[in-house]
């Protein structure tokens, strides 16, 4: 267990970082990676896991737009498909069958596991966490090499949990975490066990995400700010609660666009990094229009819905503003990536981790632990110091783009 391994020309398997969520974050996560194994391999075939949501299927399919292979994977109780997760765990624990998806894993070099970026943890529940967890113990029962993309570990509430975690850990090849404070989290959960030669400090992998097509730039004399609202914050109570969001989030962001807009330079794009799924409470979409809405009379042309369908097109957009303030962690990494200065009203704790990793973890503003009236005003005044950090991330961002492309060539070795 855990000798180097050679994958050969075998397929890399790419898993929790589909790009059929609505989620830009996860999409940055699926672009940054493909795009990582081609640059690093360009011969190596790639199968992605997917959600399946444009229909169920016994095969694999082909996706048009990058040429990858899909395979879809779900935890479901449509039992008789062959992409239920739990079909293909019984199939082999009582009759040592591989299905579509234990099939795809054993034949496949190594797997990149990157949890959705932060899904390995017992916050967002039993479904998601059935999930993350039981296709790294299907991959480390087909005996794939499992390597643990940057991510973030935890927190998890529950001892049990917790110990689960740290077993998958230790039987996979290789563990990665996107910031010192991550590095940290692994050397905890593992304890006597943590192994540096395996268990590495690196960056986000979207901080190597590829760029869209070039848009057009504000007119002379604006300025144009992004403002990503989390619509899983500002729309469902039960987030609110499980995140411990101190503040009354919809009151803040609504001061936070009243302070920008009323320098009448200034533009505001209202940046939904989440498109709403059917059923779905947390799209940024939805609440984004509702306060263009609210705002238009009496700000008419300066403000905006942006609704980009790709990782990449969104980080295009982003680095034709002068600042952003986000809530969704990967709106802010676009900014970032780009030397774009940013701060985030942040509602967990991994959005410090990134920050601090390019001199800017003073712009992390913590909803659950501030006032209102602190969040509106220290946001404001980053806003204001947007020349001089943009100057500092000029400095600090291009190192850890290039950590970024370089660690996927180390995951593969």
């Amino acid at each position: 267990m855990n000798e180097p391994f050679s994958a050969g020309s075998k397929p890399v398997a790419i898993l929790g970082a589909s790009a059929d969520t609505g989620n830009l974050g996860v999409s940055a996560l699926h672009e940054s990676l493909v795009g990582g194994v081609r640059a690093a391999d360009p011969d190596r075939p790639v199968v992605v896991f997917d959600n399946g949501l444009n229909g169920w299927g016994g095969d694999r399919r082909v996706d048009p737009r990058s040429g990858v292979d899909l395979v879809g994977l779900r935890l479901s109780r449509r039992y008789y498909r062959p992409e239920s997760l739990r079909t293909n765990q019984w199939a082999w624990k009582f009759l040592r069958r591989r299905l579509l998806v234990a099939k795809t894993m054993a034949d496949a070099g190594v797997a990149l596991d990157i949890s959705g970026g932060d899904s390995f943890t017992d916050l967002y529940g039993d479904h998601r966490w059935h999930l993350v967890t039981g296709w790294k113990r299907l991959c480390l029962a087909m005996g794939t090499p499992l390597v643990l993309a940057p991510q973030t570990y935890g927190p998890f509430d529950d001892a049990g949990r917790r110990a689960q975690a740290a077993e998958l850990i230790r039987a996979s090849h290789q563990a990665w975490a996107r910031d010192a404070d991550g590095l940290a989290a692994l050397e905890d959960l593992l304890g006597a066990d943590f192994d540096p030669a395996r268990h590495r400090e690196g960056v986000d992998v979207a901080f190597a995400l590829p760029v869209g097509e070039p848009k057009p730039r504000a007119v002379e004399g604006r300025t144009r700010v992004a403002v990503n609202i989390s619509g899983l914050v500002l729309d469902d109570p039960e987030s609110q609660r499980r995140f411990g969001i101190a503040v009354d989030y919809g009151s803040v962001v609504r001061r936070v666009l009243e302070g920008l807009l009323a320098d009448e330079s200034v533009e505001v794009m209202l940046l939904a990094h989440v498109r709403s799924q059917p059923g779905m409470l947390d799209g940024d979409d939805h609440a984004c229009r509702r306060l263009e809405a609210e705002f238009a009379e009496r700000f008419g042309g300066r403000i905006s819905v942006l609704e980009p369908e790709t990782a990449g097109d969104a980080k295009a957009w982003v680095q034709t503003c002068d600042w952003l303030v986000g809530t969704r962690m990967h709106a802010t990494i676009a900014a970032l990536s780009s030397g774009v200065p940013a701060a985030t009203i942040a509602y967990s704790h991994k959005a410090a981790g990134v920050f601090a990793s390019v001199g800017q973890g003073d712009a992390v503003v913590d909803a659950r632990s501030v006032s209102d009236d602190h969040c509106v005003e220290r946001t404001l005044e980053l806003f204001a110091q947007r020349d001089e950090r943009r100057e500092a991330l000029a400095q600090a961002v291009p190192p850890i783009v290039e950590r970024a492309k370089a660690q996927i060539a180390e995951m593969l070795t």
